[in-house]
């Protein structure tokens, strides 16, 4: 996978090409993402939070640098950069029977973010207080029913009924199976999946 290192003020620091075991993990509900890598742990002091690092498609925030139990290899991990969206903060927002775009328009503006495409035209009303940007983005996909995802490199935020087409597959957010581990104790009951 193809990683650029930036440094806190955006300015390019070098490509990361030794890294490996790089995997993104998109949350389809919400539109957020995190990028996980490893790293030799000779030249992770590059590798500081709140840094940021770009894939073909995103930039991410590093949130998090771990050695690993061999202490040769670090775990970074990095959330999808959308601070400017949790950075604004609306004491009181209200968007009376408008469009989606408008909306969030509203909601973004002076963040540098814009809206790309939009194919709702569905017009609804949205009243929050004390919520930042991002709240109200997570709320207008629930009360307009779409899907929205993020152009973190153009700053981008991009709306759809819904997203793809069907391919006679599917994929559910029921089952957020992340790692198998053991339980040591047995206060807690047994965990039963269920394929469906």
């Amino acid at each position: 996978m193809f990683l650029q290192l930036y440094d806190k003020n955006h300015n390019k620091i070098a490509g990361l090409a030794v890294a490996k075991a790089a995997t993104v993990e998109s949350v389809l509900s919400t539109g957020d993402g995190t990028l996980s890598f490893l790293y030799p742990i000779e030249g992770v002091a590059r590798l500081v939070n709140e840094a940021y690092i770009r894939t073909k498609t995103d930039e991410y925030t590093i949130k998090e640098v771990q050695p690993d139990s061999s202490n040769l290899w670090c775990s970074v991990k990095a959330t999808l950069n959308v601070e400017d969206l949790e950075g604004i903060c609306w004491p009181r927002f209200e968007s009376v029977e408008q469009t989606i775009d408008d909306c969030l328009k509203l909601a973004i503006a002076g963040t540098g973010w814009i809206i790309g495409s939009c194919t709702v035209t569905k017009r609804r009303t949205i009243r929050k207080t004390e919520c930042s940007g991002w709240d109200i983005i997570q709320q207008a996909r629930k009360t307009y029913r779409c899907e929205i995802w993020f152009d973190t490199i153009d700053k981008k935020i991009h709306i759809a009924e819904k997203r793809g087409q069907d391919k006679g597959m599917y994929f559910t957010d029921t089952l957020n199976l992340r790692k198998l581990t053991i339980q040591s104790t047995s206060y807690d009951f047994c965990t039963r999946i269920k394929a469906e």
